[in-house]
């Protein structure tokens, strides 16, 4: 391909005697190949450039060419290092982008790396463990510390609030009992709309009701005492006539007790009309059978005369 960039494989360069890779692109006119451009690049120079970029961690950059030589490494740039685990591991992955734990020179290192394949390189950085561990425990520690500052802060802002909330519950509770004593000219000043400041209006209204309450059946007192009053004379009034009507009582049943002793009398002379009456009864019944035996006898008396004729 006429437009593609074609690079070497790193090669010592004669004339510095450095490692370096040349890149070559075709020089076209229109159709037609007239020649081509070059360009020679120190691997040293590639190195240095890369890892002036701050990858943080204390970590640096290495670029591998398809074969595992090292186009960019802080020190073995140029060298062939595909004989590393991790470097055999790296040219065997297909995976485009990835990450590998594994142990390099005895210590603990991850590498990232994503492979180019239009160049057929892989660019990665590699991290110590150690590193890598220690800016995480900085960072536990940050969190921990930011942690307690807002717990801090969180008790501080509940601690005022609390008090806030708890100061009008208090002085609700202080009147309240200011009023099971009997005291019902206290009154709470209501400062704001919240569910303490309703409660605190209700217990206003409440008392205000309680003194209605009081006044009327005070006025209900004084109107029942009056009515007692009143009672009293009508029932002294009801006393005196009662005496009266005893006294009339008493010579009624003194009138009654001469009238029962006339009555005896009367009832004794009724009893012995009553015998002379049933004397004159049985008397006129007698009188009665004789004139019928009479009329028989006058009968049979006719009967016989008629027979006689």
């Amino acid at each position: 391909n006429p437009n593609e960039v074609i690079w070497s494989a790193p090669y010592v360069d004669s004339s510095t005697g450095e490692y370096a890779i040349a890149g070559s692109k075709a020089v076209m006119n229109g159709n037609e190949v007239v020649g081509v451009i070059g360009v020679d690049i120190l691997l040293s120079s590639l190195t240095d450039m890369i890892s002036s970029i701050n990858l943080g961690y204390e970590g640096y950059p290495i670029i591998l060419d398809g074969t595992g030589t090292a186009i960019v490494h802080p020190s073995q740039f140029g060298e062939n290092l595909s004989g590393e685990e991790y470097v055999a591991h790296i040219l065997s992955d297909t995976t485009e982008t990835s990450s590998l734990h594994t142990s390099i020179d005895g210590k603990g290192s991850v590498i990232v790396y994503h492979k180019m394949p239009e160049l057929g390189w892989t660019v990665g950085s590699i991290y110590q463990t150690d590193q890598l561990q220690g800016t995480a425990n900085s960072i536990q520690v940050l969190i921990i510390i930011f942690a307690v500052v807002i717990l801090v802060i969180t008790f501080v802002i509940l601690y005022f609030f609390i008090t806030k909330t708890l100061k009008p519950i208090n002085t609700l509770g202080s009147l309240m009992g200011q009023v099971a004593e009997g005291d019902l000219t206290v009154k709470i000043d209501v400062n704001s709309n919240d569910e303490i400041g309703r409660l605190s209006q209700h217990f206003n209204d409440m008392l205000e009701n309680m003194k209605k309450i009081i006044s009327v059946v005070k006025d209900s007192s004084n109107h029942v005492e009056e009515r007692s009053h009143h009672l009293s004379a009508l029932a002294e009034e009801t006393s005196a006539s009662s005496m009266e009507v005893s006294r009339a009582v008493n010579d009624i049943a003194i009138g009654a007790t001469t009238s029962s002793e006339n009555a005896d009398a009367v009832t004794d002379s009724s009893s012995m009309l009553g015998e002379k009456i049933n004397e004159m009864t049985n008397q006129t019944t007698a009188l009665h059978d004789i004139t019928m035996k009479a009329n028989k006898l006058n009968d049979v008396g006719r009967d016989k005369m008629s027979e006689l004729f």
